[in-house]
C-alpha cells in the first residue's frame, strides 16, 4: 500500500490554460515563492484611570475627596440658604399676624377702660349721696340704679392667635432681631400680671352683687322684677321710685366698695401700661419688618 506524502500546494507545477500552448512547445514555470511568515507587531496596551487594575495615585484619591467634599459642602450652603429663605418669610407673615392681634388689643382695651372708668364714677356718687344724706333710710331708683353699675363693666379679653403660635410650636427662635422678641416677651409677661389681678378683680365682683342683695329691700321692687322681661336687672325701674335700704348693713357696704374702688384702679393702671406697651410694640414691628397699615 503506498502511503501518500503531505504535498505543499506551492510547489505544484502551473499548468497552462488549454488551448494556449501547442503541441511540441514549452511554457516557462514560474515557481512560486512563498511569502515570508510576519511575526505578530506587539502593541503598547495603556491602561484607562477607571480600569480595575489601574492603581490609583494618592493625588486621585485626594482631588476625588475634595470633589466629594465640595459636592456636600455646597449643598449643605443651599439648603441653608433656602431654610434662611423659608424662616425668614415666616417670620414677617409672623409678625404682620401679631400686628393686627396687637391692633385688636389695643381696640379691646380703648373700649374697655371708659367702662371700668364709670365703674368707679359710680362707686364714688354713691359715696357721696351717703356723705350727704347720713341718716338716709331709702335711696331713690336713679341711685339704685347707679348702685348696680357699681357691680359690673367690661372684660377686656387678648387676642391670643398669633402669641401662643409663637409659644407653644417653639415658633419664637423665628424672630431674630432681638428688641422685637424682647418687647414681645415683655408684653407677654404684662398680660400675666394683668390674669393674676384678675383673678382678685373678679371676687370683689362678686362679692359686690352679694352686698347689694343684702342692703336693697326686695320687696317694693317685686312686681317690677316680675314685669321685667329684659336682661338688665333695673330697665324697669322708675328713676323717682323710692326703695328702703336695710341701714345695718350699709356701713359695711361704704367699706367694701373703697376696697372694689382700688382694685378697679389697679386695673384701670395695668391696662393704661398695656395699651402703651401694645402701641410701642406695634410700631417697632412695623418699622423693622416694613408694614404697612392696613
Amino acid at each position: 500500500m503506498t502511503e501518500k506524502k503531505n504535498e505543499d500546494p506551492s510547489h505544484k507545477p502551473v499548468v497552462p490554460p488549454p488551448g494556449n500552448v501547442s503541441e511540441g512547445s514549452s511554457v516557462p514555470i514560474k515557481p512560486v515563492i512563498p511569502a515570508p511568515k510576519q511575526e505578530p507587531e506587539l502593541m503598547e496596551v495603556h491602561k484607562h484611570p477607571h480600569h480595575v487594575t489601574h492603581k490609583k495615585q494618592w493625588s486621585e484619591y485626594l482631588l476625588e475627596f475634595a470633589m466629594l467634599f465640595l459636592a456636600v459642602f455646597l449643598g449643605f450652603i443651599a439648603e441653608n440658604i433656602r431654610e434662611g429663605s423659608v424662616e425668614k418669610h415666616r417670620e414677617k407673615e409672623f409678625m404682620e399676624s401679631l400686628a393686627r392681634d396687637l391692633a385688636t388689643d389695643i381696640a379691646a382695651v380703648d373700649y374697655g377702660l371708659p367702662r371700668k372708668e364709670g365703674k368707679n364714677n359710680a362707686i364714688d356718687s354713691f359715696f357721696m349721696y351717703f356723705a350727704e344724706n347720713n341718716n338716709a333710710a331709702a335711696i331713690s331708683g336713679k341711685l339704685f340704679k347707679t348702685l348696680r353699675r357699681t357691680t359690673w363693666d367690661n372684660r377686656i379679653e387678648r387676642n391670643t392667635i398669633t402669641i401662643s403660635q409663637l409659644k407653644n410650636a417653639g415658633n419664637m427662635r423665628l424672630i431674630r432681631n432681638k428688641s422685637v422678641a424682647d418687647s414681645i416677651a415683655s408684653y407677654d409677661m404684662l398680660w400675666t400680671e394683668i390674669e393674676l389681678y384678675r383673678e382678685n378683680y373678679n371676687a370683689t365682683g362678686t362679692a359686690a352683687n352679694i352686698y347689694s342683695g343684702k342692703l336693697i329691700s326686695a320687696k317694693p321692687l317685686l312686681p317690677l322684677y316680675v314685669a321685667n322681661q329684659t336682661e338688665a336687672i333695673v330697665s324697669n325701674i322708675p328713676d323717682s321710685l323710692q326703695i328702703p335700704i336695710n341701714t345695718g348693713e350699709l356701713n359695711e357696704h361704704l367699706n367694701f366698695m373703697m376696697t372694689q374702688k382700688t382694685v378697679v384702679r389697679q386695673q384701670i393702671n395695668l391696662y393704661n401700661r398695656l395699651r402703651a406697651r401694645a402701641v410701642g410694640l406695634r410700631a417697632l414691628i412695623k418699622k423693622e419688618y416694613d408694614l404697612k397699615d392696613e
